[in-house]
């Protein structure tokens, strides 16, 4: 999927209001960048369309686009996309 397709894919889902991961899996992510662990996310599952949706999701997340975590309405921005020193983890095509 290209970063087009993924665009198109996230507005969609995030405008129904659909959303595939838990935002206790996003305070994880969190709360392990700020004690300073060292970790990496795998997604594993069987149905490709799902993860496409997945995948998209922590992208957006990862970018700081997030709607819970947008900096947008009182949220709090959050970021791994590899600016200013955060980690980059957001998931491309190769991997």
């Amino acid at each position: 999927m290209n970063e087009e397709e993924e665009i198109r894919l996230t507005k969609l889902l995030m405008n129904e209001g659909k959303y595939h991961l838990l935002p206790s899996f996003f305070r994880t992510l969190i709360y392990l960048k700020k004690m300073k662990r060292e970790f990496a996310v795998v997604f594993r599952n069987y149905n490709d369309q799902d993860l496409q949706n997945v995948v998209a999701e922590f992208n957006t997340f990862c970018k700081g686009e997030h709607p819970c975590y947008s900096g947008r309405s009182g949220t709090a921005l959050i970021k791994f996309d590899g600016s200013k020193g955060t980690k980059e983890l957001r998931i491309r095509d190769k991997h």
